[in-house]
């Protein structure tokens, strides 16, 4: 048995007696009458309970406090103990044998100190359970009422406005109970981690919305490829389609033209595809963030480093010095060859812009016809276009071929550095 100072109970005034009283006999009186269908009574007891009693009571409901000093005239309405007084009249039946049991009744002031001065109101486990009943029961009645289920409905407004309502009530009479029971219950504020899981919720949103852009994009390279849409094929003359393209036949610089073209167009997608992998990636910092701080990922962390040192020790005692060498060098191969094809794709990628590039010259030539006045200079103009961009694509080519040379011979003098430095 707990001692008595740390046995609390509320007080049961006559107001607080009230609250509960009407609430369960108007709210059942209410039920019932939907439920043999007399509207009119259901409807005036409504009226009653949820619109005069609840402005009464809760205009009363400010001197139910001790912050509050009372006039004497309604302070037994409002601090008189009614349990007190039943205990009483119990013990003094003989034939019963009841002892008045101890405990204390005093109510403190403010749930924490730094809630007295804080300019909003501490968000608990208590305050969150009442608000997501009265959410929940308040959409489950909306949503039957609206299938046309009245029955469910009347009584599922009974179990929210008597049976739940009167369990939360007389539960949130020991909030504010002086001998710190059920602290994380009633005292703990929840505001910051109901602002990381919003804050979580939305980013997970987020990282949703990416990977729906990036599918998107994929399907789109798909399509693509599977009904390619040769883009210099028709050639509009005067609003209308030309002729000229239906009737030559595809040569062999415009397959490879048509294959660059969709090349380029595929990196491109890729590349609006990347501007949502960065924005998932960004969504998913942000959630990993709010996870870091969690204890679920602190003991994960604890497992992972335990996990991973045993197999370090392991591998220590059976690896020897020239394996661990041998090893080494094998990652160090993995990341010159890696280098080298970032590079290499680089070239490719030159080669096959200078490719489109060409491919738009010649075709625009060949599928479009010139006046014979303009034809010289025209031709002119074509070359000096392809020259430029061969010019162009070659260099940026031969700069990425350079570039791959100097990665590949400064690894490995840096790895001949590292062997000759153990010696």
């Amino acid at each position: 048995m707990l001692p008595i100072l740390q046995r609390w109970h509320p007080k049961m005034t006559p107001y607080r007696l009230v609250v509960l009283l009407t609430t369960i006999g108007l709210g059942t009186a209410k039920a019932i009458m939907a439920h043999c269908g007399n509207s009119i009574v259901s409807t005036t007891l409504e009226w009653i309970s949820g619109v005069l009693l609840f402005l009464i009571l809760h205009g009363l409901s400010g001197y139910d406090s001790y912050r509050v000093r009372l006039p004497p005239q309604i302070s037994w309405f409002f601090e008189y103990d009614c349990v007190e007084f039943a205990w009483r009249r119990l013990a003094q039946l003989r034939w019963l044998s009841i002892a008045v049991p101890e405990y204390s009744s005093d109510e403190r002031l403010y749930l924490h100190m730094r809630n007295r001065y804080s300019k909003y109101p501490p968000v608990t486990l208590y305050r969150l359970l009442v608000s997501f009943t009265a959410v929940s029961f308040g959409m489950t009645k909306a949503y039957l009422s609206y299938a046309g289920l009245n029955i469910a409905a009347t009584w599922t407004d009974w179990l929210l406005g008597v049976a739940a309502t009167t369990c939360l009530y007389v539960v949130g009479l020991y909030e504010y109970n002086s001998v710190d029971m059920w602290h994380t219950f009633f005292v703990v504020d929840q505001s910051h981690a109901i602002m990381s899981i919003s804050k979580a919720t939305m980013y997970i949103g987020g990282i949703t919305l990416s990977a729906a852009w990036c599918f998107g994009c994929l399907y789109g390279i798909h399509i693509y490829w599977r009904d390619p849409w040769l883009i210099f094929d028709a050639v509009i003359t005067n609003g209308r389609k030309s002729e000229v393209s239906s009737t030559l036949t595809p040569t062999f610089i415009d397959d490879i033209h048509n294959f660059c073209l969709h090349l380029m167009m595929s990196a491109f997608i890729l590349a609006a595809s990347s501007v949502g992998i960065k924005f998932g990636a960004a969504c998913y910092d942000e959630v990993w963030y709010v996870v870091y701080g969690s204890s679920v990922h602190m003991l994960a962390k604890r497992g992972r480093g335990y996990i991973l040192r045993k197999i370090e020790s392991i591998l220590s005692s059976y690896l020897t010095v020239t394996t661990r060498r041998r090893v080494q060098r094998v990652f160090f191969s993995l990341w010159v060859c890696a280098g080298i094809a970032m590079y290499l794709v680089a070239i490719a990628g030159a080669f096959a812009m200078s490719i489109v590039w060409f491919g738009f010259t010649i075709r625009f030539r060949h599928r479009q016809p010139a006046p014979e006045s303009e034809n010289g200079s025209d031709s002119a103009v074509a070359i000096l276009i392809l020259y430029i961009f061969l010019i162009s694509s070659s260099g940026v080519g031969l700069l990425c071929v350079g570039l791959a040379l100097y990665f590949a011979r400064s690894m490995v003098r840096m790895n001949w550095a590292r062997e000759y430095a153990r010696y």
